[in-house]
């Protein structure tokens, strides 16, 4: 395939640089065999794997001998058509797996996360992968792990700490909100907390009154906490991966009853930013504001 186009930022010609800038773009197109000069009006790329919706851009300028060329690599028209239909809990394993890959600092604690493989199924597999020392079942103590938690996260860890409910957590609260969300204030900015609490938020099928509670608004005022609230597959894991990668203490409210939900969601690296509304439906009349399950009946009503 001929690539050509318009100028970009000039790059002496060199192979490797060239083939790193692209992996840097997208992952499909990296894996190249050789690169052949044909004559001095473009360049031929071998051995890339290419698709017909695939467009010529992202290029820049190369200079060989003194002459300019001009050069395109190949990526997707939208890095985000290349999904596939995964359930909630898959997305979210998927978040932490990739995370706790890319980062060794990054490990996951909590009741029946590992030997269970997680009380709804989130952390199935990981122990085999990641091992016990990352993949750490815990006692029946919140308040406890919370405050191992807590302290790993000021000693230069990232901790994901689960919860079964977010109705246990009531118990770990005088770790988040006096320990977690004050860290960086109260030790003048010396020390960051790192750290992700999640679970399952909000009522489910047949629970009682102390399985059923909804904490987001209570974390959301809480100065120095971030809270977030999962609405699909693609949104969960997103915001998931920034929440871990984030510098504060991050509280992820996830569904029981959204487990099983299925949705797209994107092939290979991607954040969806923290502190950003989703807009899913456009229009010109009424604004309708929801989060987590709820969103199902909000998008009913606007369709």
């Amino acid at each position: 395939m001929l690539l050509a186009g318009q100028p970009y930022p000039r790059l002496q010609l060199d192979t490797s640089r060239v083939a790193r800038a692209a992996t840097t773009r997208v992952e499909v197109v990296r894996e190249f065999l050789r690169f052949d000069i044909t004559g001095l009006d473009g360049l031929f790329m071998r051995g890339a794997k290419v698709r017909s919706w695939y467009n010529l851009q992202q290029g820049f300028q190369v200079e060989l001998g003194g002459t300019k060329l001009l050069m395109y690599f190949c990526i997707p028209e939208n890095n985000r058509s290349m999904s596939r239909k995964i359930a909630l809990r898959e997305a979210l394993r998927e978040a932490m797996s990739e995370e706790m890959r890319r980062d060794e600092s990054v490990f996951l604690m909590g009741e029946e996360v590992a030997e269970y493989n997680g009380a709804y199924k989130v952390s199935k597999g990981m122990l085999d992968e990641f091992g016990p020392k990352r993949v750490i079942d815990t006692p029946i103590a919140e308040l406890g792990f919370a405050g191992i938690g807590v302290g790993a996260a000021m000693n230069g860890l990232r901790p994901i700490v689960e919860f079964m409910t977010w109705n246990f957590a009531v118990l770990a609260f005088d770790q988040i909100v006096n320990n977690a969300a004050k860290t960086l204030s109260q030790s003048a900015g010396q020390f960051a907390c790192p750290i992700v609490f999640r679970g399952p938020s909000g009522s489910a099928v047949q629970l009682a009154q102390q399985h059923s509670q909804t904490f987001e608004s209570w974390m959301a005022n809480t100065p120095g906490l971030k809270v977030i609230s999962c609405i699909d597959p693609a949104d969960a894991k997103g915001l998931l991966k920034s929440a871990i990668r984030d510098n504060d203490p991050v509280c992820v409210m996830e569904s029981e009853m959204l487990y099983g939900m299925e949705g797209e969601v994107p092939e290979g690296e991607y954040l969806v930013p923290i502190g950003q509304a989703a807009v899913r439906r456009e229009g010109s009349d009424v604004t309708l504001v929801s989060f987590n399950k709820m969103m199902l009946p909000t998008l009913e009503a606007a369709d």
